[in-house]
């Protein structure tokens, strides 16, 4: 396990019951210093001193250790999935409940591409089961205008269309297909996956540090905020 933290990073004051100056503004969230988090844990964790060598040695540990391919590492083409959690998003999102971070998809998508080697079309953000609030799409699409995104529905007039394209390319709803087989035939909808999903070689699996309850007083009645940080397990729904 390896842990990185800068206090630096957010400067957001904290006022949560305020649609204004929220924390997912770039104002709020340095997204340099989020990009040096990412980099520090990327090399601590494998041992090494660029953020190219740390990818290369990520992808060849994944797939020797399980698609036993020894020495392999990234090939472009291999689609990447980063799952994000956005449990709180809506299409025209400008509260402060919690969700994924801009800033830090778009530093996950900045390693990708500029120390990875993935190509843009290669990388897909997503929560399959909530749309992509406009920000989380301006902000990534505002530098990698061939970035996808997957989310529940087709795209809603509500939502930015990619300002390189004047549409919704890059923006596309789950095409749900089976993905786990099983007896119990009453569930079908159980076995679904999303097939943008269950074609990609690989997940990234990018949890939050929330409850999964609602974290104010005034929603803790009955069973909300009853539940713990669920994190990685959680992300994977």
């Amino acid at each position: 396990v390896v842990m990185a933290r800068n206090p630096e990073a957010n400067k957001w004051a904290g006022n949560w019951k305020l649609n204004e100056d929220q924390w997912w503004l770039d104002k709020n969230t340095d997204v340099t210093k989020v990009n040096e988090i990412l980099s520090v844990t990327l090399q601590k964790l494998t041992g090494t001193e660029r953020d190219k060598d740390a990818w290369d040695k990520i992808f060849k540990f994944y797939n020797e250790n399980s698609r036993g391919m020894a020495k392999q590492g990234y090939m472009p083409g291999e689609v990447i999935i980063v799952k994000i959690n956005l449990n709180n998003s809506s299409i025209v999102k400008i509260d402060n409940q919690t969700d994924a971070t801009p800033q830090m998809v778009l530093a996950v998508v900045q390693q990708l591409v500029y120390n990875a080697g993935v190509a843009q079309k290669d990388i897909i953000v997503c929560d399959a089961r909530r749309p992509i609030y406009p920000y989380m799409l301006t902000t990534i699409w505002k530098e990698f205008k061939d970035v996808r995104f997957l989310q529940e529905k087709a795209p809603d007039k509500a939502q930015p269309v990619n300002p390189a394209y004047g549409n919704y390319t890059g923006l596309e709803s789950a095409d749900w297909v089976e993905g786990v087989s099983y007896s119990a035939g009453n569930f079908k909808d159980a076995k679904l996956i999303p097939r943008q999903i269950k074609d990609a070689t690989y997940l990234i699996n990018l949890a939050l540090l929330k409850l999964h309850s609602y974290p104010y007083n005034y929603m803790e009645d009955g069973d909300e905020g009853q539940t713990a940080l669920t994190m990685s397990g959680k992300n994977h729904d």
